[in-house]
Parts: structure tokens; sequence; C-alpha cells
């Protein structure tokens, strides 16, 4: 029985992601299960906001929809902010494109990039500069909760 299609859709982000040639080495996982070993790129599958759920009719299913939040870091070493932000948007060039993939893994009747926020870059700690943004991919999911 599935209460929520938003922990799947989640799962499914992880796995593609830690998955895609494009994003090797790229640190990938959920909030609180972080590394301890500190990484230079970073992307984190965080929990779900704008939440609506709606009966849709007399047939027992429900209509979700939701937003997860991917917050996409890099720090590298040095001074070149443009080298830092330029390799930003390449990592969410891949989130993006990996979110448009079959509707989240068939959870969704529809999914993918529905723009960003948080944008940030400039100089960090110990000569080095940091971009990072946190991209937001849209989900909607009709589903039978009592299936």
């Amino acid at each position: 029985m599935s209460a929520s299609t938003i922990p799947a859709a989640r799962s499914w982000l992880v796995t593609n992601l830690a998955a895609d040639p494009a994003l090797a080495g790229v640190s990938v996982e959920r909030p609180g299960v972080g590394n301890a070993t500190p990484v230079l790129e970073q992307i984190e599958v965080r929990n779900a906001r704008d939440i609506t759920r709606e009966p849709r009719s007399m047939d027992g299913k429900l209509t979700e929809t939701y937003t997860i939040p991917v917050w996409v870091q890099v720090v590298q070493h040095g001074q070149d902010v443009e080298e830092a932000e330029t390799r930003l948007w390449t990592l969410v060039a891949a989130v993006e494109r990996i979110a448009n993939q079959s509707n989240i893994g068939g959870l969704c009747i529809s999914a993918g990039p529905a723009g960003a926020t948080d944008e940030e870059s400039g100089p960090g700690e110990n000569a080095r500069v940091i971009a990072r943004v946190t991209v937001l991919i849209g989900c909607a999911a009709i589903f039978n909760p009592g299936a």
C-alpha cells in the first residue's frame, strides 16, 4: 500500500542521479545521510514542499502534486568564481535532464524542472570559491492510496 508517491520519487531521483555517468564523482544523497568526508561537488535531494492532495472523484484515487528541491553545490580551489558557476550549471543541466526522464520512473503523470532558487556564488574559506543553487522538480501523480 502506498500512501504517497513522494518517498518513491525521492528515492528514484537519488538512485538515478547517483548512477548517471555525467555525475560521476559527485556526492548524491538525502539530507542527514551525509558524507562525513567533505566533498567538492554535492547534490542533495531534499524533502518535498508545496504538497497538495485532492480526491479525484468517486474512484478513490488521489491527485498529488509537489515540488522536490534538489540542492546542488560546487566548491573549487582558487579564485575563479565563473569556473565554479559554469560547473554548477553543468550539474544543474544533468539534474534537469534526469528529472525529465520517464516521469520519474513512471511514478508521476508529469514531472520535470520547475525553476531554480537561492543561487549563491563567491569566495569561500581557505582559498576556495563556492557556487550553489536549489533546482525545483515539479511532480504530479494520480494514484490509489489503498492499493
